[in-house]
């Protein structure tokens, strides 16, 4: 249970800091 967790707390992590990065892109791009 706590490794599947992790797991899945390590990829939402992983998921927002991909979005994060798509989302700063596109303001340095509209700038």
């Amino acid at each position: 249970m706590e490794i599947v967790e992790q797991g899945t707390h390590q990829e939402l992590v992983n998921h927002q800091a991909d979005y994060y990065h798509l989302v700063k892109n596109q303001l340095e791009l509209g700038e």
